[in-house]
């Protein structure tokens, strides 16, 4: 149990499949993957202590459900699945490990249901490698900042000198004077070229008549 400590992510590598253990993406089935970096390949260790007896469950970290085994009642054979936790009397996703008799550094994973997990039909158990999956590295610091550029305080604004009721006036009597003579001066212009027209007609009649 040294080999899972509680909260702790790691690959499960099973030595007869050269393969690891993975969570199918509908979230139900288990296969098994050669990409040892598959996010579907990662569990969870949760550890939990049942009747005195210290148990591990694994969690999908793709997925969200627990690793568990169950019973086909058509051939009375076991197998593994994704499913929920929903009881704390449920047992079929609670698993034990224990070191491989061979000498090596592999492991033995067993069900408190059904058992160990078997690679044959003659209960053969399967050797297990754990490789714990190093948590994620934080982002580097940020540089400190540089100190700001300080600003100059900004001009006055522009201000135009108000004009007295005197001045604008004056302003006002002197505008009225420039558009009065351009009223007349236009008006002189036209009235000019009427009387012109009017004259240049009563000639050309008058010496039309007496020709």
């Amino acid at each position: 149990m040294e080999s899972f400590p509680d909260r702790t992510h790691v690959w499960l590598w099973i030595r007869e499949y050269e393969a690891y253990l993975s969570a199918r993406e509908d979230g139900e089935g288990i296969d098994i993957s050669e990409n040892p970096g598959a996010l579907h390949g990662a569990w969870a260790v949760h550890r939990l202590v049942r009747d005195g007896t210290d148990y591990v469950l694994f969690h999908s970290a793709a997925y969200g459900r627990y690793l568990a085994r169950i019973e086909d009642e058509d051939d009375e054979s076991y197998y593994l699945v994704q499913c929920t936790y929903d009881s704390p009397e449920q047992d079929n996703v609670l698993f034990q490990t224990r070191g491989a008799e061979d000498g090596s550094d592999d492991i033995i994973i067993s069900n408190r249901s059904f058992g160990d997990l078997c690679h044959d039909h003659e209960g053969t158990p399967m050797h297990w490698v754990v490789e714990a999956i190093p948590p994620r590295q934080l982002p580097p610091e940020l540089p400190v900042p540089p100190d700001p550029i300080p600003v100059s305080s900004p001009s006055p604004p522009l201000r135009t000198p108000r004009v007295g009721p005197g001045l604008e006036l004056k302003a006002n009597l002197l505008n009225d004077w420039i558009l009065l003579s351009v009223t007349v001066a236009i008006s002189y212009w036209i009235f000019d070229a009427v009387l012109r027209t009017i004259w240049a007609k009563i000639t050309t009649s008058f010496a039309q008549k007496f020709s």
